[in-house]
């Protein structure tokens, strides 16, 4: 059994799982994606059996998704309700009092693959970016290690699920302008209209807890 594992290494749990996975060095191969922009050419899929992708950002090909012997596999740190960038910051949004982690077979499209499954938990009613994140690396770490388990000891890691992917796939443009928010309120806007200048201080507008300025 040989496996190639992509991951993040900064990111949170994941030198946990990095120190779990070194106990198997003659089975796995770990190839850090922290500050890579494409796969290495060097690699030679051909010798693996599974491919895993661990918060890796970077988007595999079909050439070379097709060499892995028998699966690759992705885990996405967001339920199959958000396939793609943001999953977080729509979650806290639309207000979700549930969410999830996803692990799912790869294609050579995002988020698309059949799942395999999701770790589900609740969320209360004042989450942050910070705190959901933190729940979801701490549920998909969790989720990693049971399929991970489960490849190395040989056991089919798919059974059916219910689970499919929304149809609505999130892309960093619709991110973008998710983060351009459009308020129309005519005091507002003659506030900055009255203080805001080029090259000068900007005003600090507070919002219940937050503040927010131009630096």
């Amino acid at each position: 059994m040989k496996i190639i594992l992509f991951i993040k290494k900064k990111k949170p749990f994941s030198s946990k799982i990095i120190s779990f996975v070194k106990i198997f060095s003659n089975e796995v191969k770990i190839v850090y994606v922290d500050n890579l922009k494409r796969i290495p050419k060097n690699i030679n899929f051909n010798k693996f059996d599974f491919l895993i992708s661990y918060l890796c950002p970077i988007k595999f090909k079909k050439n070379e998704l097709i060499k892995i012997k028998q699966a690759s596999i992705n885990f996405h740190p967001g339920p199959p309700k958000y396939p793609g960038i943001g999953c977080f910051n729509y979650a806290i949004f639309n207000k979700d009092l549930s969410y999830g982690v996803t692990c799912h077979f790869m294609n050579e499209k995002i988020d698309n693959g059949k799942i395999i499954e999701v770790k589900k938990f609740y969320l209360t009613r004042n989450e942050t970016i910070q705190s959901i994140s933190y729940k979801s690396y701490s549920n998909m770490y969790k989720l990693f290690l049971k399929i991970f388990k489960k490849l190395i000891k040989g056991k089919k890691i798919y059974k059916f699920t219910k689970h499919r992917w929304s149809k609505k796939y999130y892309t960093k443009k619709d991110f973008n302008n998710f983060l351009k928010i459009k308020i129309r309120n005519p005091k507002i806007e003659r506030y900055l209209r009255s203080t805001v200048f080029k090259n000068y201080k900007s005003p600090i507008i507070k919002v219940g807890q937050y503040e927010l300025h131009n630096k």
